[in-house]
């Protein structure tokens, strides 16, 4: 196969990693959405949703593969598709967490909550743009725009250690 091929191949994997990355991100912002407005049909939309998100996880794994068995890339190419590997299995897990809050959404949507949802939505507004960013800077290759998200996980971090001792 020719060098054209592989760029077709390894441009369709950064679109479907960049698909991949749109559901996730809707996935958190559904469920906190679900969460806040104590909303059962929309978590449970999130909920069945994680599905869609592990099946593009494994149709991305299963390209992955294929292009590294086809095509034999080396170098930079290779670290590039091994990168795609692990930001995948990465969103999925965050899927996941997604699950997790909209299982919780089902859970106390009748009970009334301890207190105002202030600090968890906006936690999941900074989660959501430094997914974004990261993807941003991945795609990109921007190395600044990389360098500046520890700085927005210090933040959730924080606000994380807040609503903990709060609860």
């Amino acid at each position: 196969m020719t060098r054209e091929t592989f760029d077709s191949q390894l441009n369709g994997l950064l679109s479907d990693l960049i698909q991949m990355s749109s559901l996730v991100e809707e996935a958190i912002k559904q469920s906190v959405v679900a969460l806040k407005q104590q909303n059962k049909d929309l978590a449970r939309q999130v909920y069945q949703g994680d599905q869609v998100i592990n099946e593009r996880r494994f149709q991305i794994e299963n390209d992955s593969l294929t292009l590294i068995a086809t095509q034999s890339p080396m170098a930079r190419d290779l670290r590039l598709v091994a990168s795609i590997l692990d930001i995948t299995s990465e969103l999925e897990r965050i899927g996941d967490y997604a699950k997790g809050i909209a299982k919780i959404a089902i859970l106390t949507a009748d009970l009334p909550h301890i207190k105002p949802l202030i600090d968890i939505p906006r936690m999941a507004d900074i989660s959501s743009e430094m997914l974004h960013n990261a993807l941003g800077a991945f795609i990109q290759e921007d190395l600044e725009s990389a360098l500046s998200i520890p700085q927005q996980d210090d933040l959730v971090d924080s606000l994380y250690n807040q609503v903990y001792r709060e609860l």
